[in-house]
């Protein structure tokens, strides 16, 4: 029996070891020598998608103020122009352009369903960036969104499919890439096997306590942040945490990968008091539907003003995540005694480095601490639609917008320089919504509107910045979608964008491969549309945001080299229709 047992075990290595077939070979592998990575239930030929070492700048799950990060974000030694494969087989079904956002992304769908989605690329493969081209000229338009027949792009794994770059709202040179499942969610791409190394525990950075927290607003009396001691895995905080009420707790925490200082993610937190499991999560997929609870999920106020990347362990009401695997009371715990009561917070990464902080908390039920509800407040519930109106404001915050009720104060304050009213403070804006309320400001009958069509509603942040909420008028008023709470005023923009040049000379010569760029910019609305034109016909001028840059690269294929003068005309118009125009001539 044992030498039956020996020649059958060789004769599977045999056909692993001759096996052509990667996806084959890695499920017989999975019978003999089960792998941590591989979780999913439908797996691929994985190749990496860069051909330099592959190190990480982000990875999935990881906290941004807005989402939860989709995908994993490759370095690229801090340069544009490498060479991106495909990391399995399939076909080309998606290619999209956009000035924010992922920039220049190609989506492949795979033989088994799942997509993989490259973003922030400079180019596409030489085939794709002439479908691509075509596409733009014939819509006359540098963003557009593509779906190419299945059969028209089929891309083998480890075929080259475009260059690295530092399109849309990237922040740096790098290659997002993301796998998703036939539904299109975003699946942890860690649990795939790149050639990644991770020997970082993830670290603690701060014990959070949130104090007396009521349970209708979820706001607590008190917020306190303790800096834990330790390392290698172990973190404490020295002295007893002091509560009172119902207390929620929440901790700083990022993860490291080798070769990389950049913060990332973990991937499970769990959270126990007196050996009881009170908050557990993990981040295995995410539906881009639920990435927005991610302001619910963390200590949004913490995270935009001082870039905390906070792990709230209690639940509001309104939190529809599903990464939480379990949870106690939503989090919240209720101390009714003075004795010490041991705390224990577990934190993994994907590739299983384990960080674990205790403490020790001691109630304090003789000195509990209450919130008080201001005499001007007008509360507002997450479960039923909302609106607070006086005399020329109406606010309306619609079921759903709030994670838990809130109470708002309001007031107003006198009009500021190039404001045609007075200024309207609506609750706190750091307290975050999941959907845009909607506000309308009523313009006194005595202020003149030369062109009504060019007001917006602006909303003024923390740091004074005026930022346009757009909007429309009629009957005296402007109403507009808003981000939230806030300050609030109505203004007139009426001065057309800038276009300055930078890489134009009057009546100077240009080759292929050349190109002519300007900076955009608009002072309140924000850029609607550009367009640029040689000799009276359309070319492509693409945009940059972030940069504010406008450029066009020299196309022999759509402008021939002629030698001669050539007229050159870009006309930039403003969300408020205000436009300009450049005119100029070169020889090409």
């Amino acid at each position: 029996m044992f030498i039956v047992l020996v020649l059958s075990f060789r004769f599977v290595l045999k056909i692993i070891i001759n096996m052509r077939f990667f996806t084959l070979r890695k499920q017989l592998l999975l019978i003999i020598f089960p792998v941590h990575f591989v979780v999913f239930s439908q797996t691929f030929d994985i190749q990496p998608p860069l051909d330099i070492p592959l190190f990480l700048s982000g990875n999935f799950g990881e906290l941004r103020s807005t989402h939860f990060h989709a995908g994993i974000d490759l370095k690229t030694m801090g340069e544009t122009g490498k060479n991106v494969y495909a990391i399995s087989s399939g076909y080309v079904s998606r290619v999209k352009v956009q000035t924010g956002g992922y920039g220049h992304s190609l989506y492949i769908t795979h033989f088994n369903g799942f997509t993989s989605v490259y973003a922030h690329l400079d180019s596409f493969a030489p085939e794709i960036e002439n479908y691509l081209r075509d596409k733009q000229y014939a819509l006359k338009k540098f963003e557009v969104d593509l779906y190419p027949d299945k059969s028209q792009f089929v891309v083998k794994s480890g075929q080259k499919i475009g260059v690295s770059g530092n399109t849309g709202s990237s922040g740096g040179p790098h290659l997002h890439l993301e796998i998703r499942d036939k539904n299109q969610v975003p699946l942890n791409a860690l649990k795939y096997p790149f050639a990644i190394s991770d020997t970082i525990e993830p670290v603690f950075t701060n014990l959070v306590v949130y104090n007396s927290v009521n349970r209708l607003t979820f706001e607590p009396a008190e917020k306190t942040i303790t800096p834990v001691v330790g390392g290698k895995g172990k973190y404490l905080v020295p002295n007893p945490v002091r509560v009172s009420g119902n207390a929620g707790f929440g901790v700083e925490i990022y993860d490291f990968l080798n070769g990389s200082q950049n913060k990332c993610g973990i991937y499970t937190l769990d959270f126990e008091i007196d050996n009881m499991t009170i908050f557990s999560i993990k981040l295995d997929k995410l539906s881009f539907d639920e990435a927005p609870y991610i302001k619910t999920f963390t200590d949004y106020a913490e995270k935009i003003l001082n870039n905390r990347s906070i792990h709230r362990m209690f639940v509001e009401p309104n939190n529809k995540l599903s990464i939480y695997t379990s949870i106690f009371n939503n989090g919240l715990y209720s101390f009714n005694d003075t004795l010490e009561h041991k705390a224990r917070v577990v934190a993994t990464d994907v590739h299983g480095n384990l960080s674990e902080l205790t403490f020790i908390i001691v109630g304090n039920v003789e000195d509990c601490l209450f919130i008080e509800r201001p005499d001007n407040a007008f509360y507002m519930y997450w479960d039923r639609d909302n609106t607070f109106s006086e005399e020329n404001i109406v606010y309306k915050v619609p079921i759903g917008a709030l994670y838990a009720d809130k109470a708002m104060v309001f007031s107003q304050g006198a009009s500021e320089f190039g404001m045609l009213g007075n200024i309207y403070r609506l609750g706190n804006e750091f307290v975050p919504m999941h959907k845009n309320p909607e506000l309308s400001i009523k313009i006194s009958d005595s202020v003149f509107i030369a062109n009504p069509k060019k007001l917006v509603v602006v909303r003024i942040d923390n740091s004074g910045k005026i930022i346009s909420e757009g909007g429309r008028f009629e009957n005296h008023w402007v109403t507009a979608k808003v981000k939230g709470f806030g300050n609030y005023s109505v203004m007139s923009d009426t001065l057309p964008p800038l276009i300055k040049p930078v890489a134009y000379r009057k009546n100077s010569w240009y080759a292929n491969g050349g190109q002519l760029s300007f900076k955009i910019s608009d002072d309140l609305s924000g850029i609607k549309t550009y367009n640029g034109y040689i000799d009276n016909m359309w070319v492509l001028f693409e945009y940059d945001a972030k940069t504010e840059s406008l450029f066009y690269r020299f196309d022999e294929k759509r402008l021939r080299k002629t030698g001669t003068l050539r007229n050159l005309k870009l006309v930039v118009t403003d969300e408020r229709d205000n436009s300009s125009t450049f005119t100029g001539q070169f020889y090409y």
